[in-house]
């Protein structure tokens, strides 16, 4: 075949072995192979070119090697973003008051050699140093005496006599960048003056004076026509400048003339001047909301907000009900106003009880109805329990509400309702499922075993349990879900399947078996016979079972010659197989005399132990009936003379005119009666009459006796006339004539504001009507409704209601709403909501479209679910704080140990309405190592061995060792080399493993090696690499010296400490230089997208240690409070949400202008405009944040 495949694919996991690296045409058929590539294990694998000239489907099979345990530095932890496998980066970060030592803030799961390790060391967290602390003229601090002012250190000044303190008396070192540290204010001794504030175009209006001393306050403001840029309040500091910097003045021109709907105002074209006002009027039918008069600011705002012109809204009195009222008594109905109706005793209310004016001038919902009747007591259910105050109620008008509550075992359904109406027809409304069973949840699966789900894991339902071939079951076989306390349980404990076995098998006289000690199900043995003694029957047995439970050996053996008795049975004889003996496998048919049946087999065959298989039958006597009697008017099959044994029958039979009452067939039982009274034969009515437009039903078989009856039904449509029943007399004629059937119909209902195609007498089954509303009004309900035989029409009668819409509803996150597909929602439609798998609902479920236009409530909001907390492990720990479904933490293993299973645990879905975490992983080190012949080793009482552990052997005397004397613990779980053995030093020429030696260990750049002191590095010797501060060391950090002579890796090296990339920040980024390199120095700026605020620092640094200066900055939605002179400073950096209010108050000293309240608006600015603070009035005013 021509064609083939290209060249195989590239995998960034495995590469392709050589010989196929330079072909570039591959033959259909063609298997091309792969080996995983450095930092992935796995076995080769390959991939083959198809018909279809493609090649087959890669499957990731080399998985990430992993590092193990990082470590953690004191005073600050580990950051594990994703993993601790091949490729994957941990970061370091150090608790307040600390900063990172080290050439990097992180850490890389690299290839060493054919290993895999983390590069670098781990960092060290150093409390954050500041400079002592200044001193100032005239005075003096407390820190005198020390030497150590890390960050929390405080200082306390005290001036000389004559130079008061200026500034803070105490101060305290902290840090801005989190790595330098700085100190919280400054202090002074004597006077501090600024210079007088000057402000072109303006003027101070408060705090003049002719020097400005430490903490002096000024208000300054603009002269008309200009507006102050900067802060109008601001105060003299300790170092004789002024905070806020002092402002300047703009030029203003006016504002703009606001537009208003249906309304206008006095004036409408051009600017309007600072200080002038407008005023605003509306068209008739309209009322103005807001200020009639705003004025223009010299900033070229509006005092106040533009008002709104709103049309005055009224409804007709509420329509008047047939035996009902409503309460509300009022001349003006306007939109908002509401009415509540009730019914007359004896009455059901049928509608909505309370309808509401709404700003279309209309009423929600069309009144509701009066109607008398009354329903049964409500249904019983088996998932419901009706309420207590329901089940004492006698009396259920039309329109009454009963509600339930879900029984044990079952929970409610969201978004239905646990409640029944008595609706028209006098009938309780449709039942709905509206709780449902709760789940138990997985039961859990046997070893060797398998769980069978008969139905679900519900409520109710049971499971069964099953071993595999060759175990049998130790527990429960089944389980049920039953109720505990509120929840739903299982029962019992998960079943456990154990392997069958048998008993030794049996010792024969002349012979042997080969079995040993345990004899399991499938075990097998065989026998051998001694000479002379022929083996018989089954060489070779094996262990089985018959019951599933215990275990049986398949057959026997026997070393000689086998015999079996004669086989003799009393009242029987041999049909087949007579012989004068009997010998093994011999095979004999039996049988019994006549007047007696055989209990047992009729065919045996001679066992290997001389007994008979299955054991011999007897022969019993068959026992006899009496003749059967002969009855009136009647009579049976049976023969003069015949005999009747166990198991014969009669069948009796009646003369014409008669019908047989009883059994027709009476048989002779073992006990010598017959099983069944005898039959009698009755007179007969004749066939019932048949009636048109009907059928008649009858429980008789066979005729119509005395005590008969038949019962008659019409067809659909027609209902009956005269008794539905008739019985047979004894004088064989019927009690009553039969009925007649006759033609029914509908009612033609009746309808408001809409009409029907036809509206005068009945309506015949099966015939339907169509229903048109008026205009302005919409059809809720079918169109056409149908009458049915049962003189019922198919569906409720349709309502003409006045037609609104709702926007579409809002979308939710993580969720979704049912209908997504319809662009336009009716008053009546609703829509259910639903989250994700992992998230929980908070908030209605289902909300409708009211006739004003809205829906009935907010939409809800998803959650997500969150596990409990991770358990430990014994010897290791997990590292991340995110308990949020989807979320994994990562354990790791102390030094020395390795993890086995699974390093990452997932928050994974339990069931439809739970989580929990995936399976946990377990920290192993080595196992025990042997111990040796003539020799033995230390730690021999240890059972535990961690990784980088050790192990000496030692020889006895006049022994010596040959392999290595010490070996190590690996973070593989394995030892680093085979265990030794001691010889004999007089039958042997080796050398000893005390006399091997190896090179000095090599030196390398910016780092050094423990025991420099040594010159000589015998068999089992360590040494550790270490590098230099800013760097970190890349291969083997402790290598050993090799019972060969050679060190067991290649010396490692040093390498220069750089920063990571800087961190994202969401809804933000950052501008960095061209190099991709981020060394000491280098810094990056960060900015926000539009609509966001920067808080924080907006620049980070690269430091020595290799880690970004914090902290770093994040983008937040909002307004940010400006600062305010003169007034308080509490918040002054928070982000407000939009729509959140925010109440601001002064200093002592100073008076507020403007409103206390503001609110943040969506193009994130304030309303009403910030207030400022006045010096010259002492008032104090209460400050808030809230929605």
């Amino acid at each position: 075949m021509s064609g083939g495949c290209g060249p195989p694919p590239r995998l960034n996991f495995a590469e392709l072995t050589d010989e196929y690296k330079q072909k570039n045409l591959f033959p259909v058929g063609s298997i091309v192979k792969y080996m995983c590539r450095p930092g992935y294990t796995g076995l080769r694998y390959s991939i083959k070119c198809l018909q279809s000239q493609e090649w087959s489907k890669v499957l990731e099979r080399c998985k990430r090697q992993s590092c193990g345990n990082p470590g953690e530095p004191d005073n600050g932890k580990l950051i594990v973003p994703q993993d601790i496998l091949f490729g994957s980066t941990v970061n370091y970060t150090c608790n307040e008051g600390h900063r990172l030592i080290g050439s990097t803030s992180s850490r890389k799961c690299v290839v060493f050699g054919r290993k895999v390790g983390w590069t670098n060391d781990i960092p060290l967290c150093q409390r954050i140093p500041c400079f002592p602390p200044p001193d100032v003229p005239h005075g003096k601090h407390s820190g005198r005496s020390t030497n150590d002012f890390s960050y929390g250190a405080a200082v306390t000044y005290t001036c000389d006599k004559g130079h008061p303190l200026v500034g803070n008396a105490t101060i305290y070192c902290t840090t801005k960048d989190g790595l330098n540290g700085i100190w919280s204010g400054r202090a002074y001794c004597g006077v501090a003056h600024c210079p007088a504030p000057q402000i072109e175009n303006g003027r101070i209006v408060t705090g003049y004076s002719a020097t400005y001393t430490y903490n002096q306050r000024v208000t300054l403001d603009c002269n008309a026509g200009h507006k102050i840029a900067g802060s109008r309040g601001i105060h003299c500091q300790v170092d004789g400048t002024w905070d806020p910097p002092v402002p300047h003045c703009e030029q203003v021109t006016g504002c703009e003339n606001p537009e208003i709907q249906n309304g206008r105002i006095t004036r409408s074209r051009g600017q309007v001047k600072p200080k002038e006002t407008i005023t605003f009027e509306c068209d008739p039918g309209y009322i103005l909301k807001g200020n009639h008069t705003i004025q223009c600011q010299f900033d070229s705002t509006w005092d106040s907000p533009v008002p709104i012109c709103v049309r005055v809204i009224q409804c007709q009195p509420p329509p008047h009900v047939q035996n009902g009222m409503y309460n509300q008594e009022a001349a003006v109905f306007t939109n908002g106003m509401s009415v509540k109706y009730t019914c007359e005793p004896g009455y059901g209310l049928i509608g909505e009880g309370t309808i509401y004016c709404t700003a279309s001038g209309t009423w929600s919902s069309p009144a509701p109805r009066c109607e008398g009747g009354s329903c049964a007591p409500p249904p019983s259910l088996q998932f419901a329990e009706l309420l207590n105050e329901y089940k004492e109620n006698n009396s259920f008008p039309v329109g009454s509400v009963v509600k339930y509550m879900c029984r044990p075992g079952y929970a409610k359904h969201p978004g239905l309702k646990a409640s029944l109406m008595c609706i028209r027809n006098q009938e309780w409304s449709g039942v709905q499922e509206f709780c449902k069973r709760k789940s138990c949840g997985y039961p859990g699966e046997p070893d060797n075993g398998r769980l069978i789900v008969t139905k679900d894991l519900l409520f109710g339902s049971t499971i069964n349990y099953t071993c595999e071939e060759g175990y049998r079951l130790v527990g429960l076989s089944s389980r049920q879900c039953v109720i505990s306390g509120l929840k739903a349980v299982w029962t019992g404990e998960t079943a456990i399947c154990q392997p069958i076995s048998c008993s030794p098998p049996p010792d024969v006289p002349h012979g042997k078996h080969s079995g040993l000690d345990d004899y399991f199900y499938g075990t097998a043995v065989s026998y051998t016979c001694e000479k002379s003694h022929p083996l018989v029957g089954n060489a070779t047995i094996y262990c089985t079972t018959k019951d599933g439970v215990n275990g049986v050996w398949s057959g026997r053996a026997y070393c000689g010659v086998t015999r079996c008795p004669p086989p003799q049975v009393r009242n029987g004889r041999i049909v087949t197989g007579y012989s004068d003996t009997y010998t093994y496998n011999q095979r004999v048919t039996l049988d019994c005399n006549a007047g007696y049946k055989i209990s047992g087999t009729r065919e045996i065959h001679c066992q290997v132990d001389g007994t008979w298989d299955p054991p011999l039958p007897h022969c019993e006597l068959v026992s006899q009936c009496p003749l059967p009697l002969d009855i009136p008017n009647g009579n049976h099959n049976g023969f003069p003379g015949e005999v009747f044994t166990s198991q014969k029958s009669v069948t009796y039979s009646c003369d014409p005119g008669y019908s047989l009452v009883g059994k027709a067939s009476i048989s002779c039982t073992a006990s010598g009666e017959w099983s069944s009274p005898l039959p009698r034969c009755e007179m007969q009515c004749p066939p019932p009459q048949v009636v048109a437009h009907g059928k008649y039903s009858s429980q008789e078989a066979k005729g119509f006796t005395n005590g008969g009856f038949v019962e008659y039904t019409c067809d659909p449509g027609y209902s009956i006339i005269g008794d539905a029943r008739i019985f047979c007399t004894a004088s064989g004629s019927w009690n009553s004539s039969a009925p007649n059937c006759k033609v029914t119909g509908c009612v033609s209902p009746k309808i408001q504001n809409g009409r029907i195609t036809r509206s005068k007498g009945q309506v015949k089954p099966t015939e339907t009507i169509t229903f048109e509303c008026d205009p302005g009004y919409i059809l809720k309900g079918k169109h056409t409704i149908q009458c049915q035989f049962d003189s019922t029409w198919d569906s409720p009668t349709p309502i003409c209601v006045r037609e609104t819409q709702c926007q579409p509803p809002a979308k939710i996150e993580n969720g979704n709403h049912s209908h997504h597909e319809l662009s336009v929602f009716t008053s009546g439609m609703s829509v259910n909501y639903r989250c994700k798998p992992g998230y929980f609902l908070t908030g209605e479920a289902t909300v409708h479209c009211t006739a004003s236009g809205t829906w009935s409530s907010s939409a809800p909001h998803c959650k997500i679910m969150r596990c409990p907390p991770p358990p430990s492990i014994a010897h290791g720990k997990n590292i991340g704080e995110d308990l949020t479904y989807g979320s994994s933490v990562i354990y790791i293993c102390d030094a020395g140990y390795s993890l086995e299973g699974e390093y990452l645990v997932t928050c994974i879905l339990e069931g439809s309405n739970s989580v929990n975490w995936t399976k946990l992983p377990k920290c192993k080190g080595c196992p025990a190592p042997q111990a040796i012949a003539n020799g033995e080793r230390d730690s021999e009482s240890l059972e535990d061995f961690p990784y980088g552990s050790s192990v000496t052997y030692r020889c006895d005397p006049d022994y010596f060792l040959t392999g290595a004397a010490t070996i190590h613990c690996l973070s593989s779980g394995t030892w680093d080399q085979s265990v030794p053995h001691c010889k004999s030093r007089q039958h042997s020429t080796s050398i000893p493993l005390s006399e091997i030696q190896c090179q000095q260990p090599t030196k390398i750049q910016n780092g050094d090696h423990s025991h420099q002191e040594l010159s000589v590095f015998t068999s089992g010797m360590s040494v550790n690499y270490t590098c230099e501060p800013g760097y970190s060391l890349h291969g083997e950090a402790t290598i050993y010296c090799t019972p060969s002579g050679k060190w067991s890796a290649p010396a490692p090296h040093c390498k220069m400490i750089q920063c990571p990339s800087p961190p994202n920040v969401q809804h933000g980024n950052y501008s960095a230089p061209e190099s991709i390199q981020y060394i000491n120095g280098k810094s990056v700026n960060y900015s926000c997208q539009p609509g966001y605020v920067l808080i924080g620092e907006a620049t980070l640094n690269c430091t020595a240690s290799g880690v970004w200066s914090l902290p770093v900055p994040h983008c937040e939605v909002g307004c940010i409070l400006p600062h305010i002179s003169g007034g308080k400073k509490e918040n002054s950096e928070i982000v407000i949400q939009i729509g959140a209010n925010v109440t601001l108050e002064c200093e002592d000293g100073y008076a507020l202008k403007g409103s206390s309240r503001v609110q943040c608006q969506p193009d994130f600015t304030w309303d009403p405009p910030v207030p400022v603070c006045n010096q010259g009035f002492y008032i104090s005013v209460a400050t808030g944040i809230g929605k």
